[in-house]
């Protein structure tokens, strides 16, 4: 049978398996589909990697830079997203306390 999607292989060690095995179990995700949609998630930052990888190979100095910016963004998003799930927290707070009274 045919997939409708390309497949590769790849080997985790055991801790890395472990942890993909342990999400699945409690996100009720296939360990497939949890890689899948981490991978998708990635995608971004796997394709900035590759124009990094790509110019340190004709000039590290710029390559350097470009991961620098990949990293400085990483950071941005990572701290509006603490921003926006405290945000969420507060609204959950919010509703439980509505729900009680």
């Amino acid at each position: 049978m045919a997939t409708r999607v390309p497949r590769i292989n790849v080997a985790f060690d055991a801790e890395t398996r472990d942890a993909i095995m342990e999400c699945s179990e409690a996100s009720g995700m296939s360990a497939s589909q949890l890689v899948s949609t981490l991978m998708q998630g990635s995608l971004p930052v796997i394709k900035a990697m590759t124009e990094a990888f790509r110019a340190a190979k004709t000039d590290p100095s710029r390559a350097v830079t470009m991961l620098k910016n990949l990293a400085d963004t990483a950071t941005a998003i990572g701290a509006q997203t603490s921003l926006e799930l405290e945000e969420a927290r507060t609204l959950v707070k919010h509703r439980r306390r509505k729900k009680r009274a």
